[in-house]
């Protein structure tokens, strides 16, 4: 197996594992504090969970690819700059229109964009 011994593989792929399912615990059990601080309704709040559970699929799938085409270890550091970047511009969005689509905009209506009642 190389350098690394199979022991240590096994314990990186169980603490990788561990991170995801934490992840996810901690994004339910955030639920509550995201529908008070950014208003969301319960279609709204839904799609958070929806969110992060087809981003994560559908990344897995292409950094998979990524790492075997350009090498695991820069896509893993590209990986962490993208997940850093990304955390923090979703700290930084106040509005629920800032994380999650709204789909009960006007025909016509971008993204973020607001109207004359809101």
């Amino acid at each position: 197996m190389g350098r690394w011994s199979v022991p240590v593989v096994l314990a990186l792929l169980c603490a990788a594992q561990f991170m995801v399912v934490l992840d996810v615990s901690v994004v339910n059990v955030a639920l509550p504090s995201i529908q008070h601080a950014l208003g969301f309704d319960a279609r709204h709040l839904a799609w958070v969970g929806n969110a992060y559970a087809l981003s994560l699929g559908g990344l897995l799938l292409v950094g998979g690819r990524l790492a075997d085409l350009y090498g695991h270890r820069r896509v893993f550091s590209a990986g962490l700059v993208v997940f850093t970047v990304a955390s923090l511009g979703g700290g930084q969005a106040g509005q629920p229109d800032r994380h999650v689509d709204k789909q009960d905009r006007p025909p016509g209506q971008v993204l973020g964009q607001r109207t004359a009642d809101q």
